[in-house]
């Protein structure tokens, strides 16, 4: 399948980020709830930026089609029972919380493993600064691969929050296996060049859709709107 799904509609989101008034959470108020000063966090390392663009210049100069890169991907084993901050909230709903952070990045994403949300589960990423949200996702985005891969949030600090409701039966699982630094603006990059044998577009993941497959049916929206 095509990379052409995942690139437009990060387009679409960094495009349509709308103004939050999050204070330490999206899905609770603020009562007895752990301050996100106090909420756990993961720090990658800072990536040798100058190696990476000696890198892909290297590349450029060897005529090889290869894609437009815009971050530096750290494999992790991260998931809610190995890592982040519960609290369970008055009503006995349950809320965790991580924050990951990538020094000096312009923007952050993630690949998730083995990702099944529980029919009353819902997660979200926000900005540290609270200004971007992406989400809240319900289990409406699991899937056959158990493969989710999030859109780019702008900055160097994000905020992961997974609300599960006291009525959840079945367990929400995953486990984070790649933070994506990004350590170019991802907006320079993301671009198609009509003229150039260079179509990045033509590559992708296996957990990555086309619009214009039967997979992509419930994106045809997006995809005329973009």
């Amino acid at each position: 399948m095509k990379l052409i799904v995942y690139i437009l509609l990060s387009l679409l989101f960094l495009s349509t980020s709308r103004s939050l008034n999050i204070q330490s959470s999206y899905f609770a108020n603020e009562i007895n709830l752990t301050t996100l000063d106090k909420v756990d966090f993961f720090i990658t390392d800072k990536p040798n930026i100058d190696s990476l663009i000696n890198w892909e210049e290297s590349l450029l100069a060897s005529d090889l089609i290869y894609p437009n890169f815009y971050g530096y991907p750290y494999l992790v084993d991260i998931n809610p029972y190995n890592a982040g901050t519960w609290d369970t909230l008055d009503n006995g709903d349950r809320l965790w919380r991580l924050n990951i952070i990538c020094p000096d990045a312009n923007s952050i994403n993630m690949v998730f493993e083995n990702f099944e949300l529980g029919k009353y589960s819902k997660i979200c990423f926000f900005s540290i600064d609270k200004d971007f949200l992406l989400g809240p996702y319900d289990n409406s985005i699991n899937n056959d691969s158990k493969i989710f891969s999030t859109h780019l949030v702008k900055g160097q600090s994000i905020i992961l929050e997974l609300y599960i409701s006291k009525e959840e039966v079945i367990r929400s699982n995953f486990n984070i296996s790649k933070i994506i630094y990004g350590y170019k603006d991802a907006l320079t990059v993301i671009k198609y060049d009509k003229t150039s044998d260079n179509d990045y577009l033509s590559s992708s993941g296996n957990c990555q859709i086309d619009a214009n497959c039967p997979e992509g049916y419930s994106f045809c929206r997006e995809k005329l709107s973009v």
